[in-house]
């Protein structure tokens, strides 16, 4: 399980700005993807749930393309093909041709896709937290996050369940960027009488650390 913990100067500063980042999670489903919450939201439309294609897609480590003529958008990793068209409910995964319920379409500039599809096509877990109006999508690597900030903490373990301290925890977590200051730490001892971590900054900087 990961680790990611962020460091604030001055915690009160949560309180000053928590009307703004309120808004992360009220009024639009946030999509949080292995532990990062994508900066574009799900989009309800005939009672199913859509999300941004290329932003999702690229978080789970796909190769994302875009045809504009035949509005075609691909998502490659390894052996997974995906092919999505624009305003068609036919979609090809692995050269097998599914059937959509709703056609995938554009806004604001984004490709949305239905939801269920996702976890079809990926064999990632997605759940929609209902409290919250959260949607996690979990990739069959994805082993768990703890996240801490100075409102508390908050664990997202890799069936799907999200449990926090408080709201405060969840409003710091949806706001958090990938560029702050994020600690990923490794345990890489070999049954030695040293044990070793790798721990992995923003810069990728690695520095070894003994216990």
């Amino acid at each position: 399980m990961k680790k990611i913990s962020f460091v604030a100067l001055i915690a009160i500063m949560v309180f000053a700005i928590m009307p703004i980042s309120a808004s992360a999670f009220m009024g639009k489903r946030d999509v949080v993807v292995d532990g990062f919450a994508l900066s574009g939201g799900a989009i309800d439309k005939n009672n199913i749930t859509f999300v941004p294609f290329r932003e999702l897609f690229t978080q789970l480590g796909l190769t994302v393309g875009y045809d504009s003529k035949s509005k075609k958008v691909t998502g490659t990793k390894g052996e997974l093909h995906v092919t999505f068209t624009i305003g068609s409910k036919k979609a090809n995964i692995n050269g097998v041709n599914k059937t959509l319920q709703v056609a995938p379409f554009n806004s604001n500039g984004s490709v949305y896709v239905p939801l269920r599809i996702v976890s079809e096509a990926t064999g990632s877990t997605v759940v929609h937290l209902k409290d919250v109006d959260i949607v996690l999508v979990n990739s069959p690597s994805f082993e768990g996050l703890i996240y801490d900030s100075p409102s508390g903490s908050l664990e997202i373990t890799k069936e799907g369940e999200l449990t926090k301290t408080n709201n405060l925890v969840l409003i710091d977590f949806l706001d958090f960027l990938p560029e702050e200051e994020i600690v990923y730490q490794k345990d890489i001892s070999s049954g030695t009488n040293h044990n070793y971590k790798v721990t992995l900054t923003p810069d990728a900087v690695i520095e070894y650390i003994e216990d």
